[in-house]
């Protein structure tokens, strides 16, 4: 299934790229909601979104690699870890189809499902994925990445390069819009140790929006930005097919 556009914003640090193992808490806080572009509802309009016949999912996503030279590359990251926050339509993760589930776990009061296979670029995919959409975000989703490497499914001298927030859109047969607001994520590095926490330090906060479309030739989009209080930043995408 190829991605038709994503809409995102990307965590930026200056110490970055870290070491996997080394990252003790990933505390993200959003409120998102998609909708069709031609509805007035508010929140995730799941009817409508039927309606369209959509295939779209909302998702945090690291890059990661061994060499800290790759790892800040999405097209070069041989390592892709994504915690999935909402699925629409048939929007599968890779490896579902073998079943190669691995774990489950809850965070936040939400069960996620691992499922893990090989990316188009050979990369090493892993993906979580809810029980159910989780719209309304403010938790610490480091246990999800930290299983990965106390299990050895991935080295834990890895380098995280990127980490992001955003939406994979894959079809909808009208334009469908993609919002968040209150979007605020902390990474703090050290060993997860309880009696540690004095000597956490902040790695940084939630950086730039950036924009990218995988076939422009069958998609156009663009990105819709307005502040509402100096807290709160509000990110859309329109998608129009093109005939």
């Amino acid at each position: 299934m190829n991605t038709h556009s994503y809409p995102h914003v990307k965590f930026g640090s200056e110490l970055f790229p870290y070491e996997l193992k080394n990252i003790t808490s990933l505390n993200f806080t959003a409120d998102w909601a998609l909708s069709p572009t031609n509805k007035s509802a508010v929140g995730v309009d799941a009817q409508g979104l039927n309606d369209v016949h959509c295939v779209a999912n909302v998702a945090l996503d690291i890059w990661a690699d061994m060499d800290p030279a790759l790892a800040g590359n999405e097209t070069h990251a041989g390592i892709e870890i994504m915690i999935w926050l909402g699925v629409f339509g048939p929007a599968w993760p890779l490896g579902w189809d073998k079943k190669t589930t691995r774990f489950r776990q809850t965070v936040g009061g939400y069960t996620f499902t691992l499922y893990s296979g090989t990316g188009p670029k050979g990369q090493d995919v892993f993906t979580w994925v809810p029980d159910t959409n989780y719209t309304v975000i403010a938790h610490d989703f480091a246990p999800l990445v930290q299983h990965l490497w106390k299990t050895g499914l991935v080295d834990g001298s890895a380098s995280v390069g990127i980490i992001a927030f955003g939406s994979e859109m894959f079809f909808s047969t009208e334009p469908v819009t993609f919002q968040a607001k209150s979007l605020a994520m902390d990474v703090e590095d050290g060993r997860p140790k309880p009696s540690a926490a004095s000597s956490w330090k902040p790695l940084g906060r939630l950086g730039w929006l950036g924009y990218a479309s995988t076939n422009v030739k069958q998609w156009l989009g663009h990105i819709l930005l307005s502040a509402c209080r100096t807290s709160t930043i509000f990110a859309g995408v329109v998608l129009v097919p093109v005939v």
